[in-house]
């Protein structure tokens, strides 16, 4: 099995997506891209195992930036 996935937007690598979760450390969980009509801003989550509190709650941090006008 592939242990990850580059998520490519606009032709910008944005990080891997983690598919055979083997590591010790954060990991991006997930990538939401939205378009404008101008623009496109991206989502990306985090999972940090060593930050949870209990199995039934992960840790999950998300940011938004801009990535910039669509060519």
């Amino acid at each position: 099995m592939t242990d990850s996935v580059e998520v490519l937007v606009n032709g910008k690598s944005s990080g891997s997506i983690v598919l055979n979760p083997c590591e010790n450390g954060p990991m991006l969980v997930s990538v939401e891209v939205a378009h404008d009509g101008v623009e496109l801003a991206i989502r990306k989550c985090t999972h940090d195992p060593f930050a949870d509190h209990t199995a039934d709650q992960q840790n999950v941090v998300c940011r938004e930036e801009p990535l910039g006008k669509v060519q």
